[in-house]
């Protein structure tokens, strides 16, 4: 079974969440190690257009709202090899980021309370380094089992359900919660892995099968592509953000 087929079962388990043996098989094949060998080597309206056409559901690609204006300053891809370049650059510099903190401001908690501009739910929800990992992987997860699914020949919305567009800001409060005992290495190393994975994928299909709005009728009126945008380089767009707010509210 490879790392994409056991994401995609583990998607499929009954309880939606991610089993300690599929976990714990998923980082030994993808040969994941220390800390150390991972990082070195308002819920509101949706906003349309910052990163791609509407959604089949209702919703816009624009990179899950609660996570404010993701994708801001990231050019938009447009080809195979600007996706792939701008998710590798995107995700150097929150790699870079995260190992220029030092092991107390890893561990530091988040507190965005003082800050009332802040109003997406994620400035409340996210706590820690960790919980910014986490998110990201998640929707790494629900990337590659969708598409799984749908080139297996199982009709499978993207959310998992029960939720739609209209529930995903609750969607994402079940990832936070499934990851409070998740271990920072562990969440790095599941990042990292899953980042891996979502580029090999993105490797298989062509520019057309990328770009070209509804060439999967799985995607809707959206392209695949669009959706590969939102869960990379948009979305560590927004985890780099979040943390250099966060960092700059320590003390120096």
């Amino acid at each position: 079974m490879t790392p994409l087929e056991a994401l995609a079962a583990t998607v499929a388990g009954n309880d939606g969440g991610i089993r300690a043996s599929d976990r714990d098989r998923y980082l030994r094949v993808r040969g994941i190690g220390e800390v150390s060998d991972v990082f070195t080597g308002q819920e509101g309206a949706l906003r349309p257009s910052l990163v791609g056409g509407p959604y089949p559901m209702g919703g816009c690609l624009q990179g899950w709202s609660d996570c404010g204006k993701v994708g801001e300053g990231v050019g938009r891809a447009d080809t195979k090899d600007e996706l792939l370049a701008s998710a590798t650059a995107q995700f150097a510099k929150l790699i870079d980021l995260v190992t220029a903190m030092s092991a107390d401001d890893q561990r530091s908690t988040f507190d965005f309370s003082a800050e009332t501009v802040k109003k997406g739910a994620h400035w409340s929800r996210d706590k820690c380094l960790r919980d910014v990992l986490v998110h990201l992987y998640e929707w790494h997860r629900t990337l590659l089992a969708w598409v799984a699914a749908n080139q297996a020949g199982e009709s499978r919305p993207f959310l998992p359900v029960p939720h739609t567009w209209k529930t995903y800001g609750q969607l994402n409060v079940e990832l936070w919660q499934r990851h409070q005992a998740t271990p920072l290495p562990e969440a790095m190393g599941l990042l990292r892995a899953s980042h891996d994975d979502v580029l090999a994928l993105i490797q298989r299909f062509t520019d057309a099968e990328l770009f070209e709005k509804a060439y999967f009728p799985w995607t809707g009126s959206s392209s695949l592509g669009s959706y590969c945008v939102s869960t990379t380089s948009s979305h560590y767009d927004w985890a780099i953000k979040k943390l250099r707010a966060h960092l700059g509210r320590l003390p120096q």
